[in-house]
């Protein structure tokens, strides 16, 4: 019966249905003979089944929920695409700039990522190996529904195709963005661009470039750095200038009058040159290269002359009105020698240079090299004399960098011999 029941369910549930302590229920009878704690103990285990069935079903309602999210988490992506898109001019030049007015759309419902878009021009409407890569942009983050708009303003490079070509884009180029439709990131810009020589005679920077070099170096450094700006972003080389600066030969004398001589050829320099080159490795016929004077390990003092010279030549030849410096290593100090001494300012008492960039350039001096002639550089040199940090023997600071006195066992830095003069200035 009932009551059997109940004990049976007791029992398995640890309780001892025999003691009389507080809280158990010993057989008795009640209405229809039914056993009072039978009817009791029966409600209770209808309750706990109950309790059962309702934690399973709060159990099995978290495990939709999760499920729904989950769905939802994988349904909510951004998709990038392309909203609008125009090229100002449809016939370019090589080396002229390119304008394209751009619009990227997140059409997904949720936002997007940082990417980018890249740029090429093509003679097919998709990208090919002889495709040239233009430029690459970033993106930002873009809400849902919401459109991203910017300007590309780039040089066509002169390796592009002369004739037909196409404007071809790839938004999220790298795929970084998860989105709901991977295949809507290509497009071309349906208009056929025209792509001509340039044969005017164009400069493509506000204001011209001149490269200078290293110690023991030529403007021949930068030769592979002049074929990829030509080509890839369509900028002109305007020349060479050519400066010797130890036109007597004599490395043990420093007299400035002696040893400065300007070899530019004014009529080789283009007067819509987009960057020069100067260059010390010039003997004291002017023949560039290969000399055997020094003038490439002169005095950063002359260097700093010769720097103003250039500067003159390139803003009378372009008439512009300043130049930009990049300096490579010891270049970088000869630039700085102009620009940080008046006294060797244009005859109007302006540098007119716009910006200094240097590379690799020993600011505060440099140990390092050879200590002993006729090593490559000669390390008696007067550019190796004014690049030491401090002096070996003397332990004196160098007097280029730090001052001090223009005298050779002043600046003993080697075992054998000093340096060829000490005519820091």
């Amino acid at each position: 019966g009932i009551g059997d029941g109940s004990k049976r369910y007791y029992a398995q549930h640890g309780r001892d249905f025999s003691s009389n302590k507080k809280g158990d229920r010993r057989s008795e009878k009640g209405i229809g003979g039914v056993n009072k704690s039978a009817f009791v103990s029966g409600k209770k285990f209808c309750n706990f089944a109950r309790s059962k069935r309702v934690g399973f079903m709060k159990k099995l309602a978290v495990f939709y929920f999760a499920l729904i999210l989950g769905f939802s988490a994988h349904y909510s992506q951004p998709d990038l695409t392309l909203n609008y898109m125009n090229v100002s001019n449809n016939s370019i030049m090589r080396g002229h700039l390119i304008k394209v007015q751009v619009s990227v759309k997140n059409t997904g419902n949720t936002v997007s990522g940082y990417s980018s878009m890249a740029f090429w021009i093509s003679t097919t409407t998709g990208t090919t190996s002889s495709s040239i890569f233009l430029t690459s942009v970033s993106l930002p983050s873009i809400a849902s529904n919401s459109t991203y708009s910017f300007q590309v303003v780039y040089p066509v490079p002169y390796s592009v195709n002369l004739g037909s070509n196409y404007l071809v884009v790839y938004i999220d180029e790298k795929n970084v963005v998860s989105e709901t439709n991977e295949s809507n990131n290509y497009f071309y810009y349906p208009t056929i661009l025209q792509v001509f020589n340039d044969t005017s005679g164009y400069q493509h920077l506000p204001y011209p470039v001149l490269l200078v070099h290293g110690l023991s170096s030529s403007d021949q450094t930068w030769d592979n750095f002049i074929q990829d700006v030509k080509n890839i972003l369509g900028w002109t080389f305007g020349a060479p200038l050519d400066f010797c600066l130890n036109q007597d030969g004599n490395t043990s004398t420093a007299v400035f009058s002696n040893d400065f001589h300007d070899y530019t050829n004014m009529a080789l320099l283009s007067s819509s040159g987009d960057f020069y080159a100067i260059n010390f490795d010039v003997d004291n016929t002017g023949t560039p290269h290969g000399n055997n004077v020094q003038s490439n390990q002169s005095a950063i003092f002359k260097q700093g002359y010769a720097v103003r010279n250039a500067v003159q030549h390139i803003l009378q030849k372009t008439g512009k009105k300043k130049v930009i410096l990049l300096g490579h290593s010891m270049g970088g100090l000869a630039s700085r020698e102009y620009v940080q001494n008046p006294i060797k300012y244009q005859s109007d008492n302006q540098h007119h240079v716009a910006k200094i960039i240097t590379l690799g350039t020993p600011h505060g001096g440099s140990n390092a090299g050879p200590a002993f002639s006729p090593l490559t550089p000669d390390g008696r040199s007067e550019a190796v004399r004014d690049l030491r940090t401090s002096y070996f023997y003397s332990n004196n600071p160098g007097v280029f960098l730090f001052g001090g006195l223009e005298d050779l066992g002043y600046m003993d830095d080697q075992l054998c011999c000093y340096f060829y003069n000490a005519d820091v200035n």
